[in-house]
């Protein structure tokens, strides 16, 4: 064999190699973030990706899919907030003051938001957010301006325009409320609310569940399975089919108040409002 056939043999057995390599790294890729794993009963070492040790279950229980909390304190929960900041306009200036009033952490700066708050109403007067972000910040000032925010959050249902934008301003008043620990005051805003027999929408329902998560912290169980069978009740007499909204809530109020019947040994009733909710929401 001549020089340059040997060398011809030597670059066809490095391409060879070089391809066998690639072949290989390529089979071992995670493609991606996905982690190959064996599934349940076979013998293989690899098979389809899964992204997670959860998606090899074949049923999640309903526990999982549960909020640690049915609401998050104020300072962390700036995305609930009901300004949308629009990415090619300007906010409206009580948009601008409420982001900012929402934000605040710095101590003193509540004090001068109610300021700058009191001079933005004037120009939007009916605006139930501007009223609502008003009650935040007194109870931001202490337990002597208590009274003052709930004239606020009063007002600010006062100011809402029909009666959900009442149960909204009403919900986020008793949120704010709620996390200050002023349950008491909380309950009042909620069941001032509900007094009503208006048609059925999502807020109607998270007062309910708002309720019952005060009167959890108030350790009071009887009020507590009553405020989530007011939700359910309130879901189950309204006819046809819930909207993908209220059927989001109606959901929320089932899973919670099963987890709770299991917590407190009544597993039969649990698995009854689960059967309920699989009947009502296929």
């Amino acid at each position: 064999m001549g020089r340059d056939e040997i060398a011809v043999v030597g670059i066809l057995g490095i391409v060879f190699l070089l391809a066998l390599a690639v072949v290989l790294y390529v089979g071992d890729a995670d493609y991606g973030d996905a982690t190959f794993r064996a599934r349940p009963g076979t013998e293989r070492e690899r098979s389809l990706p899964f992204t997670s040790e959860r998606d090899l279950t074949s049923r999640q229980d309903p526990e999982d899919v549960l909020p640690r909390r049915l609401e998050v304190r104020e300072a962390d929960r700036l995305q609930e907030q009901t300004v949308e900041i629009r990415e090619h306009e300007p906010l409206e200036p009580s948009e601008q003051v409420i982001a900012r009033a929402l934000s605040i952490v710095e101590p003193g700066a509540a004090e001068r938001m109610v300021e700058e708050i009191l001079r933005v109403m004037r120009a939007d007067p009916g605006n139930p957010e501007l009223y609502n972000t008003l009650g935040y910040l007194q109870l931001q000032l202490g337990p002597e301006q208590l009274e003052a925010a709930m004239t606020a959050f009063t007002d600010a249902m006062e100011a809402a325009d029909g009666v959900r934008q009442t149960h909204r301003a009403a919900l986020e008043g008793a949120r704010k409320l709620t996390n200050a620990g002023q349950y008491e005051k909380a309950l009042a805003l909620a069941e001032e609310a509900l007094t009503d027999e208006a048609p059925l929408h999502a807020e109607r329902l998270q007062l309910h569940l708002l309720k019952a998560r005060v009167y959890k912290e108030l350790d009071d169980a009887d009020a507590v399975e009553s405020a989530y069978r007011g939700a359910l009740d309130a879901a189950d007499a309204h006819e046809g089919r819930l909207d993908p909204e209220l059927e989001k809530v109606y959901r929320q109020a089932c899973l919670h108040l099963s987890r709770w019947y299991r917590e407190h040994g009544r597993g039969d009733e649990a698995e009854a409002v689960m059967d309920s909710m699989n009947a009502r929401v296929r």
